[in-house]
């Protein structure tokens, strides 16, 4: 069976208010970035975020887990591991540009920082 019209637009919703939270998290980082300005951006009410996500840590979460792909770390050998990691933090794909500085401006807030800090953990070790 097909979706339907309010299906369509959750996840159309859900996928704006996630590419705004990218963005948002790796221009301003977790702290600077607030609910409202990534509604804003993503041109929906506020109360959304909390509808699909839960809440801002969650969200960043769910947003940081997306942009981080792991796979090529643990599939590489010892020899181009290294490579491997630079490599995939210094592609030009959209979701691996906001990775890093998603990472670096976790480092400033604690409950982002934890979880940034698990989710690398589960995703690569």
């Amino acid at each position: 069976m097909p979706p339907t019209i309010r299906e369509k637009n959750v996840a159309r919703t859900k996928s704006s208010i996630m590419k705004s939270a990218q963005f948002l998290f790796a221009t301003r980082g977790y702290a600077e970035a607030g609910v409202r300005d990534i509604a804003a951006r993503a041109r929906v009410n506020p109360a959304l975020i909390t509808r699909y996500f839960g809440s801002k840590l969650a969200l960043y979460e769910t947003a940081l887990d997306l942009s981080l792909d792991a796979a090529g770390f643990t599939s590489a050998d010892r020899a181009t591991v290294g490579e491997v990691i630079a490599t995939a933090f210094c592609t030009t794909k959209a979701n691996a540009a906001l990775t890093v500085p998603m990472l670096v401006f976790a480092a400033g807030d604690t409950e982002a920082r934890n979880s940034a800090l698990n989710i690398f953990k589960r995703k690569v070790f």
